[in-house]
């Protein structure tokens, strides 16, 4: 029994990337619907064209040669190889891509089956991980410090000196702690106050750097960090030490954020290698072999009765366990950025209220706002961030999502009517989720505007400058 090309087609056509195939001569004769969305053409404008017209004109040649040697001695050729691939869209525009090449076999004659995967997103990550990086040596180099000498003969320690700068690091001004030779101590997170405790009664123990918090007088907390060296009298007795104080918040958040950038890209990474082997390797190996026990039982119409039962059995099984594959590669990969913001936009929202259970409320009147690529790439990321943290704390019953035009901008709000937070104790933690939907906003060019209450939900706004229309 040959495999339902219905099956095939169903199979190929909701695969999560681009799936094409091509005849010996580099003409395409099959792409399925991702592809469509991923190069812009219609599907009866790819079948019957070379593979080249996908290619950025510039590699053609090269690529030409490349596909007549590859067909010579065909193999499969996973991806994530350390090949820099770009593809051509319709319109011209080009994207980063990986591709996979599998042969596969019919009768007597052979074809080229091509999984392409829009790596855009990835890219993105990569590029916001080298910017947080970029950040962090650039603040590390700019920091202003404080200037300090504390005596160690009086009980508690006292500043003999303490430059101005203080006051930018802690909210206190010098003479506050003249005055209060405690407040050092007070001022210090509780948690780190025996180790302040330890470094002020011996810091010869100590490396010559100490990382502790202090807590603002508006209750922020800061990092800040000691380099230092103890001062000794003739005859060796510790008496004061002398040091730089450096406020290093921001670095921390920067090691936090990149951090955890890492751990997504890796994630993200490992993921695809998953959906990659199961879909690109084991499931066309599946097709392929299907197609090879279809033939034989086309070819060899006396077989014995119980040889064909067994295997059309077999078949089936391979039917069955191909679309349990494509169930599993769905869910390694949600929805991804299609190249269509609306379009991008609708999928995310139907996947998140089938993933979580929270009812959404679309209110979608920009159709293609004219925005850039990779601005939209980021609006994306940014829109499934905030989804993200409602499902994961907003307890809500129903969220909105809305994108419309209006004085020159594309506008996106997520609305949802969970338990809402205090947005100043929020921000004060520097939540992850918060800052990276912020960075984003401004790698965009735009604006983000988030509003809690708790008890009345949440709302995030994002305006976006669309491009001019008399610009070139």
């Amino acid at each position: 029994m040959a495999i339902p090309e219905a099956l095939f087609r169903t199979l190929v056509q909701f695969a999560p990337d681009a799936f094409i195939v091509t005849d010996r001569g580099g003409t395409i004769i099959f792409a399925n619907a991702q592809a469509e969305r991923l190069f812009g053409y219609d599907r009866e404008e790819m079948v019957g064209g070379r593979i080249e017209r996908l290619v950025p004109e510039r590699y053609r040649e090269a690529h030409e040669h490349d596909r007549v040697r590859y067909t010579s001695a065909p193999q499969a050729r996973p991806m994530g190889i350390g090949l820099q691939l770009t593809a051509r869209r319709r319109d011209g525009s080009e994207v980063p891509v990986e591709i996979s090449l599998s042969p596969v076999y019919s009768d007597d004659d052979r074809y080229v089956a091509a999984t392409v995967r829009d790596v855009s997103e990835r890219r993105t990550m990569e590029s916001a991980l080298r910017s947080s990086e970029e950040r962090y040596r650039l603040l590390a180099h700019n920091a202003e410090d404080v200037v300090y000498r504390i005596s160690l003969e009086s009980s508690p320690p006292t500043f003999e000196y303490l430059s101005p700068s203080v006051t930018q690091l802690t909210g206190h001004p010098p003479e506050d702690f003249v005055h209060n030779p405690n407040l050092f101590i007070e001022i210090t997170y509780p948690d780190d106050r025996p180790i302040l405790q330890r470094w002020l009664s011996a810091p010869e123990k100590f490396d010559d750097e100490l990382i502790l918090r202090a807590v603002r007088p508006d209750g922020t907390v800061i990092w800040h960090e000691q380099r230092f060296t103890p001062i000794t009298d003739a005859d060796g007795r510790v008496i004061a030490v002398e040091g730089i104080a450096r406020d290093i918040t921001e670095r921390i958040q920067l090691e936090d954020e990149r951090r955890l950038l890492i751990a997504e890209t890796e994630i993200e990474r490992e993921r695809e290698r998953i959906a990659a082997d199961l879909h690109d390797g084991v499931m066309q190996t599946m097709y392929s072999v299907g197609l090879q026990i279809s033939s034989i039982l086309r070819r060899v119409p006396d077989l014995p009765e119980s040889t064909r039962e067994g295997l059309n059995t077999a078949v089936t099984s391979l039917n069955e366990a191909m679309t349990d594959i494509r169930r599993y590669v769905m869910d390694l990969r949600p929805a991804d950025f299609t190249g269509d913001l609306t379009e991008s936009l609708t999928a995310l929202a139907r996947l998140f209220e089938t993933t979580s259970g929270i009812s959404v409320q679309l209110n979608v009147t920009a159709d293609k706002p004219d925005v850039d690529e990779s601005a939209a790439v980021e609006l994306f990321l940014l829109v499934r961030e905030a989804l993200s943290n409602v499902r994961r704390h907003a307890h809500a019953s129903s969220v909105t999502l809305s994108m419309d035009e209006s004085d020159g901008e594309l506008h996106v709000a997520i609305v949802d009517n969970g338990e809402g937070f205090d947005l100043a104790t929020k921000r004060r933690d520097s939540q992850f989720g918060l800052r990276n939907m912020e960075t984003r906003a401004r790698l965009m060019g735009g604006t983000l505007d988030l509003q809690s209450t708790p008890g009345e939900g949440t709302s995030v706004c994002v305006a976006l400058p669309l491009a001019s229309p008399d610009a070139d």
